[in-house]
């Protein structure tokens, strides 16, 4: 997605190319890795990162480093009914995660990014390659377990996510 953006001055002439990777992870909005938790306490810690989940999911560059946060305390307190689906969704924060810091990112500089603005010392192939790395996790695997999150978000905690 990201390879035929060009470069300026150390800008990039398509931040929107970008921002439309990041908009793929709204599908990772909902990210943890274990199970076993108890409901009541899983459904408070939702509607605690309600507000930054949503931001992401309405594409706020800013709301990445604040929402991932928020995901490792949910899947720690993820009830059993989705600790598979919280599972992989994990897997993509955590190549997210990954392909910031292999282009030299940190998740609060995207918003710099998709304004143009390249912090010092980004890789640029890397940054480039980051497109191909969000668009790989726009996956059925991926979005099917963002649903059952939502479902169960819904269901269980009476928490409606991404409005």
């Amino acid at each position: 997605m990201l390879s035929g953006v060009k470069t300026t001055n150390r800008r990039l002439t398509r931040p929107a190319a970008l921002l439309g990777a990041g908009l793929l992870t709204a599908s990772l909005a909902l990210t943890g890795c274990s199970g076993g938790g108890d409901t009541e306490a899983y459904c408070d810690t939702l509607s605690d990162a309600k507000e930054d989940i949503d931001a992401l999911e309405a594409g706020d560059p800013g709301a990445f480093s604040t929402a991932f946060e928020a995901f490792e305390t949910l899947s720690d307190e993820a009830p059993e009914d989705v600790a598979d689906e919280w599972a992989t969704m994990n897997e993509g924060v955590q190549q997210i995660e990954d392909a910031f810091a292999d282009a030299g990112l940190e998740l609060n500089e995207l918003g710099d990014v998709m304004s143009g603005e390249i912090p010092e010392g980004v890789d640029m192939e890397k940054l480039q390659e980051l497109g191909t790395t969000l668009e790989g996790l726009d996956s059925p695997e991926f979005n099917e377990a963002s649903d059952a999150i939502s479902e169960h978000a819904e269901q269980e905690c009476d928490i409606t996510l991404g409005e």
